[in-house]
């Protein structure tokens, strides 16, 4: 987002000589994956399930080092939850200092709305010796503390959900808890995301596992996708060019958006982008592209600021811990998808830890917002923010265009624009701010 300044990729160092101010970057990590298929063994994957919870329970034990206090984030889905349930069964045997009698725990609840993961954090928390502590965002609230948000992260965002987050690292400082565990990296490593299904099928195909295939489409009502969207990850998987359909139709609807100057500069990363997707064979080399070079980054990003804008360190078990990073991704594809459960080999890892309910969920929400239902109930508040705000954003994408679709009453308009807007034009309103501070002191 700024100009002259690059961004080191993950697993890279940089060195520059002092003698003649040369950079030189080297790789000192990469990802080893495994990229052969296997078909499904329940033996091989009850010892899997056994490694891998030996692994989770010496992941987070190393993150629990600590001369301060030590809480988790809890959304109540099933990372956050495994995290919980380790730490409460720590408890059980030893005394943890920096823990406590009774581990803390924080959610971001939203009373009254369809994505509100209350009543799945609180089946955690009855299950354990825990203290619970909640935030309610708002609606007013985000509005109050958003060039506060914009400010800390340096970059626009693509959703209000990194304003759940803000408010829990908020809440965790004000309990005076100085370390939070967190359970980013764990859909990238084993497999929680929806276009992941699309990369399992066409590894099926490629290889010739008719059978296997049959059995995920016969188990559908166990992945978190409803029909429409199982028969598109399928359809994407059957097709040689399976990403290239959607890509190509979302860029044609969105391209009018933009200026055209600064589409036709910038669209060559989305030819770039839909490139690298259609070379991936496997579902590991899926997940090593999400974990190494694209979504996990931007994760770590958002949550490393909000917690260091309230002096909190948030440690991520799933993400940095390289015995477990580099064992699971040597685990095949058919234990991280099994009878259309995602993250299957994590659920059978934590039986008898986490409660069932919450280990054989199927519904994924995570840290969401009612972000659409906020900007539709208060669209005049929404609209007097972009108008003060339209000449920054008018620099690069059409503003006349979209207020004609902002009044066509239109909710899916509000769900996929509104916020990316509001967050752009805000965060171009502060640079300019900053400018003119630095003038004026020059």
């Amino acid at each position: 987002f700024f100009k002259e300044i690059k961004e080191l990729q993950p697993g890279n160092s940089i060195l520059l000589s002092l003698d003649n101010f040369e950079l030189k970057i080297d790789r000192f990590r990469t990802l080893v994956i495994n990229k052969n298929y296997e078909k499904y063994s329940e033996e091989k994957a009850k010892i899997y399930s056994m490694q891998v919870r030996e692994l989770l329970f010496k992941a987070v034990r190393r993150r629990l080092r600590s001369d301060v206090p030590v809480g988790s984030c809890l959304s109540g889905g099933l990372d956050s939850s495994t995290i919980v349930m380790i730490v409460n069964k720590l408890l059980k045997h030893e005394r943890i200092d920096q823990i406590g009698e009774r581990q803390k725990v924080f959610t971001a609840v939203f009373n009254g709305y369809p994505i509100d993961e209350s009543k799945w954090a609180r089946i955690v928390v009855e299950h354990g010796n825990i203290e619970w502590h909640v935030t309610n965002p708002t609606f007013e609230e985000l509005i109050r503390d958003i060039e506060d948000l914009i400010y800390y992260q340096d970059f626009p965002f693509p959703s209000t959900s990194i304003y759940a987050s803000y408010r829990v690292m908020k809440l965790v400082a004000e309990k005076g808890v100085k370390v939070s565990l967190d359970g980013q990296g764990a859909d990238e490593l084993f497999t929680g995301y929806y276009p992941y299904y699309s990369y399992f099928f066409k590894e099926l195909v490629k290889n010739g596992s008719l059978m296997t295939l049959i059995s995920e489409v016969c188990h559908y009502k166990n992945s978190p996708l409803n029909t429409k969207q199982f028969l598109l990850r399928l359809f994407q998987g059957l097709s040689p060019n399976w990403i290239s359909l959607p890509l190509s139709t979302m860029i044609r609807s969105q391209n009018f958006l933009f200026r055209k100057d600064f589409y036709n500069y910038y669209s060559h990363r989305i030819r770039e982008y839909v490139k690298k997707s259609l070379s991936v064979e496997s579902l590991n080399e899926a997940l090593a592209n999400f974990f190494g070079d694209e979504t996990l980054k931007s994760l770590l990003r958002y949550a490393d600021r909000n917690s260091m804008r309230f002096s909190i360190e948030a440690r991520v078990p799933y993400s940095d811990d390289t015995e477990l990073v580099d064992f699971v991704f040597k685990i095949p594809s058919t234990y991280k998808i099994h009878k259309g459960y995602s993250k299957y080999i994590l659920r059978r890892a934590v039986e008898g830890l986490v409660p069932d309910e919450i280990r054989w969920r199927r519904d994924k929400i995570g840290f969401q917002t009612p972000e659409s239902k906020w900007f539709l109930d208060k669209k005049n508040d929404v609209a007097k923010i972009l108008h003060e705000h339209e000449r920054f954003i008018n620099q690069y994408l059409d503003m006349s265009t979209l207020f004609k679709l902002l009044d066509s009453k239109d909710s899916d308009i509000f769900s996929r624009y509104i916020w990316k807007l509001i967050n752009l034009g805000v965060w171009l309103s502060m640079d300019q701010q900053v400018k003119i501070a630095r003038s004026t002191k020059r």
